[in-house]
């Protein structure tokens, strides 16, 4: 559905309180009514956007995830991509930690039927299964790797350092070098010598 510019503006506004609230609040302290007061709008016109509260968030994170997707330049692709993507992740993650505690914590508790689990997994697998295959298209990894289990493994690797981050094993400070450097020795097996040469990487 083609939205107006006015209902663009609508949308922007109500998603990034979301976001905002989910920061302040968590998941738990987020309120429909709030969010309505907040952004400008009736609590009938949110709940005829929305249905409810877990549809509002996954909108507002899908919102987030698109933004950083469409903040890499379309010119830099394999290696050079996954690495920027990387850094746009985590540079959101140092910027807004609250809301990205809340939206971790939220995948943690979620059953792997939950929808924030099949868009932050599921998808994410998919999207780096996608990457891989590129990558091979550019002779930055090898052709005999197995493509599921690299992509799974780099899933498990970035995720990995989000739950250290929030259990307290990795500040702040250190977050955005720890997840690309994290992201990058996932795919080091699977690298091409020269490839993994180019971005200062050693195999063994």
């Amino acid at each position: 559905m083609n939205l107006t510019p006015r209902q663009l503006q609508r949308r922007e506004r109500i998603l990034a309180t979301v976001r905002q609230q989910l920061s302040n609040a968590g998941y738990e302290g987020l309120s429909m009514r709030d969010v309505a007061a907040a952004s400008g709008v009736s609590p009938t016109t949110l709940y005829n956007l929305y249905d409810n509260k877990d549809g509002l968030v996954l909108a507002a994170l899908q919102d987030l995830l698109d933004q950083l997707a469409t903040s890499v330049p379309e010119a830099l692709q394999g290696l050079d991509g996954v690495i920027a993507r990387a850094r746009a992740y985590a540079r959101n993650i140092v910027r807004n930690p609250r809301y990205a505690e809340a939206m971790a914590r939220m995948l943690f508790n979620a059953r792997p039927t939950d929808p924030i689990a099949k868009m932050l997994l599921h998808r994410g697998i998919g999207a780096r299964r996608q990457s891989i295959l590129d990558m091979q298209t550019l002779g930055e990894m090898r052709k005999d790797i197995d493509v599921d289990f690299f992509a799974q493994q780099w899933g498990v690797s970035s995720w990995s350092v989000i739950l250290l981050w929030t259990h307290g094993h990795i500040s702040l400070r250190e977050f955005e070098e720890t997840y690309v450097r994290a992201e990058l020795h996932a795919l080091l097996p699977g690298m091409t010598a020269k490839h993994a040469r180019k971005h200062g990487l050693q195999q063994e």
